[in-house]
């Protein structure tokens, strides 16, 4: 299975950050300018095709539905009437900042192929389908309190407790609510709970609520009046604000907070862009918190215009990290630069097995055998959904301590309170800056530092045109490093960030798509700036960043002819270049490309040293183990099935000594997996080292590893985790072989050097191999120029 990865090369930028003003050229070299040409301004529409392509290849999405973001209406209208759209929904931003819902008469993807042949994108900022997600997955323990306390029964007995189940409620103890409550209780606070609705009837609720909005309708949801559509958003708002002292179920963090419910799950997900209503909605009409108990793969640009405006409005976003159990920077909306993103612990101060890691990860809070309000009664759940609300109520009462503050200010103040759990000093992946304590954040001063805004701008070279779709990281040692992308015109925003001294990172890897992993190496390959202090307040310009790109390629001593293809990746054009001894190829006349070596000679494989195609069942030197043993159905073997538990496992293992072979061997297997994605797994292990994994949804596709000569035990292993299942908790293999490599394999290797912006690539790339050649191993790359 081939992935293909983004190379971005940029040759100017301009970096915004409000006032005053600095000018810094980071390369004088005037040379390889563009022309302004029609070829050249359409180089940025192709990019935030190109992009849309890929979501939809990767994400599943509403069909017949586009959005498209916009800051110029005549703009915008030409491009509907081009594809005889209707338009369904708008949304604006500041400024001319706009976004529309689009329904379109054919398909998702023959609408954006159809957009390829359109000229004019100006004011058109980026085109993007509308991405399903769904509820977060969280696990309840079916235990529901119902009956041991009612509102009767508290106020004839006085000596019942102010709070019933306050023994229950560890997390509040963990944080040190009872002696953060002798100094504020989130009083008149407005908190947004982004999510599933609340049931405002729930007694725990009194007095608790403002008027909310439904999304959907674009009706007003008039205070006290919000149902719930699944009991996710009552059991997350009863952990923000239920009532305390009402002798009466459980107590919130911010008792006397008031929620304003923004139900986007109704139950099944209402779409981005009526998501990003609902967020313009709360912050415009009095919330000061916006509470997100959900998220996951997916970069939508339209969630990160209304995050954004929330957070230039002085609104403060918290959002859980997920439930991967991995460290991973690509969940979303929880890796927006500037919110407050939330893990989970124990009770024991220990981080969550499911609790994702990674950059987003400001701080963990109590997130396991949380009880809460739900419809009816309480009930306990957990997942990172528990964890982050806590983070809510906590900065409900910083906010009524401090009501002026920023987000930014309102997070280093719960940072710089946290306490550590995972034993590493300051910041790291696993816990942020620790789990969150309220007794000491309330005794934070209030930082002086109202965070930085950093906006960038990508514009080609002399600013003849903008450039979408180019990856930033902002990197640093001793914090969590920011990454985000630029739209159709080349904006890249940077709110409420930590004021510090960053390495800037222009072009990959992408840290926003779950699919593209972090490759980054000791020699950088992107355009690079160091040591730039990012500060408080403060407008930067910088700008004559030059993108230069080579390559020379040796001859190789096979038989044949060999050429070097470049292909250019949006349409069928090529230019073929016979290798002759060598070959050194300047910068190609397209956007984006893939370099192919090819040669004349059929390039033939030996025969397996070992095949099986399992139609005659498991041989008998093959181990079965597990709690659910291997089999075989329609010459496929199967791992794990329907009968397989929580916690358990089916794994099939062969030993093989294999002879002496000049390049080793390829392990060669078709693999098929129907899981849920990020927990439960199939396991590829060789000597007992993970070599492979997959999880969720795949259809079939063949998988193909090195392996040396020598004894070798290879494993196929199915996992499943202790929570809520997807799929059929199965993978399924068929036709292993184990195939010797050939003793001609380096005599059509193709070796050379790729340099960008003076970083060399080596190349060294059999055609054994394919004929994509690799610029980082393991990587078969397409490259972006300009």
């Amino acid at each position: 299975m081939k992935k293909v990865y983004l190379f971005v090369m940029v040759l100017g930028i301009v970096l915004l950050i409000f006032t005053g003003c600095t000018t810094l050229d980071l390369n004088n070299d005037s040379s390889n300018t563009l022309s302004n040409n029609n070829n050249n301004s359409q180089l940025g529409a192709e990019a935030i095709l190109r992009d849309a392509i890929n979501k939809i290849n990767l994400n599943d999405y509403y069909e017949n539905e586009l959005i498209v973001g916009y800051s110029d209406d005549e703009s915008f209208e030409k491009l509907k009437d081009y594809l005889k759209a209707d338009e369904v929904k708008v949304v604006e931003f500041e400024g001319n900042k706009k976004a529309a819902l689009i329904k379109i008469d054919t398909t998702v993807e023959n609408a954006l192929l159809k957009l390829k042949d359109y000229r004019n994108f100006d004011g058109i900022r980026y085109i993007e389908p509308s991405l399903k997600r769904e509820l977060p997955d969280y696990e309840r323990s079916g235990e529901k309190l119902n009956s041991k306390y009612n509102p009767t029964d508290a106020l004839a007995g006085l000596a019942d407790p102010p709070n019933p189940y306050w023994e229950e409620q560890w997390g509040l103890q963990k944080v040190g609510a009872l002696e953060a409550w002798q100094e504020s209780t989130g009083k008149d606070v407005v908190v947004a709970i982004i999510d599933s609705g609340v049931d405002s009837s729930h007694p725990d609720f009194l007095n608790s609520f403002v008027d909310g909005y439904n999304p959907v309708t674009g009706n007003i949801i008039p205070a006290g009046k919000s149902v719930a559509y699944d009991p996710h958003g009552t059991h997350v708002a009863g952990i923000v604000a239920a009532n305390r002292n009402d002798r009466y179920g459980v107590a919130g963090l911010a008792p006397d907070a008031l929620i304003m419910p923004i139900p986007i799950f109704q139950p099944g997900f209402i779409g981005d862009i009526y998501v990003a209503d609902g967020v313009k909605w709360a912050v415009d009409n009095g919330a000061k918190i916006l509470q997100n108990s959900w998220g996951g793969p997916g970069f939508s640009n339209i969630l990160k215009d209304a995050f954004d405006y929330a957070l230039k409005k002085d609104v403060v976003v918290v959002v859980s990290t997920g439930n991967t159990h991995i460290d991973e920077n690509w969940g979303f909306p929880n890796t927006i630069p500037g919110v407050i993103g939330v893990g989970s612990t124990d009770v024991n101060d220990k981080i969550s097995s499911f609790s994702s890691r990674g950059d987003s990860v400001s701080v963990v809070a109590p997130g396991e055998k949380i009880l809460s309000t739900v419809p009816g009664g309480w009930e306990y759940y957990q997942g990172t959904s528990m964890a982050s609300p806590f983070v809510s109520g906590l900065a409900a009462l910083l906010l009524e301590k401090y009501p002026d503050a920023s987000p930014y200010q309102i997070r280093k103040m719960i940072e710089n309170s946290a306490v550590d759990v995972d034993g590493v000093k300051d910041f790291s992946a696993n816990d942020g800056y620790g789990r969150i304590d309220a007794e000491k954040a309330l005794k934070q001063p209030l930082p002086e530092e109202k965070g930085a805004n950093f906006v960038i701008y990508f514009t080609a070279s002399n600013y003849l045109y903008n450039i979408p779709n180019v990856y930033v990281s902002l990197k640093r040692e001793d914090g969590p490093s920011y990454y985000g992308r630029s739209v159709y015109n080349g904006e890249a925003g940077f709110y409420q960030i930590d004021p510090d001294v960053y390495d800037i990172y222009i072009g990959g890897p992408d840290y926003l798509d779950p699919y593209s992993p972090n490759y980054r190496m000791e020699e950088q390959l992107f355009s690079e700036y160091h040591n730039y202090e990012v500060q408080d307040g403060e407008q930067v310009v910088i700008e004559n960043l030059k993108s230069k790109f080579s390559a020379t390629f040796k001859e190789p001593s096979g038989e044949g002819d060999f050429s070097i293809t470049i292909l250019d990746v949006n349409s069928d054009k090529y230019v073929r270049y016979p290798l002759k001894d060598e070959l050194t190829i300047s910068k190609p006349n397209f956007l984006q490309f893939y370099i192919v070596g090819e040669v004349t000679t059929e390039l033939t494989f030996p025969e397996p040293f070992y095949e099986e195609n399992f139609d005659a069942g498991i041989p008998n030197d093959w181990i079965l183990d597990g709690d659910i043993l291997p089999y075989v159905e329609g010459g496929v073997v199967v791992l794990g099935g329907p009968l397989l538990k929580d916690d358990q496992y089916s794994s099939l293992t062969g030993t093989f000594d294999l002879p002496d072979a000049t390049y080793g061997y390829n392990l060669n297997f078709d693999l098929k997996v129907s899981s849920e994605e990020g927990w439960d797994f199939f396991y590829l292990y060789i000597d007992g080292d993970l070599k492979y994994s997959d999880s969720g949804e795949t259809g079939w596709y063949t998988v193909s590893l090195p392996i040396s000569d020598g004894v070798h035990e290879i494993t196929f292993a199915y996992v499943k985790d202790g929570a809520v299942s997807e799929g059929d908790d199965t993978a399924y293999i068929d036709n292993v072989e184990i195939v010797p490599m050939p003793e001609d394999y380096m005599d059509y290797a193709i070796t050379g050097t790729i340099n960008i912006n003076g970083n060399a690539i080596e190349i060294v790339h059999s055609l054994y191999d394919g004929n994509i050649i690799d610029g980082i191993e393991g990587i078969d790359a397409w490259f972006t120029t300009f």
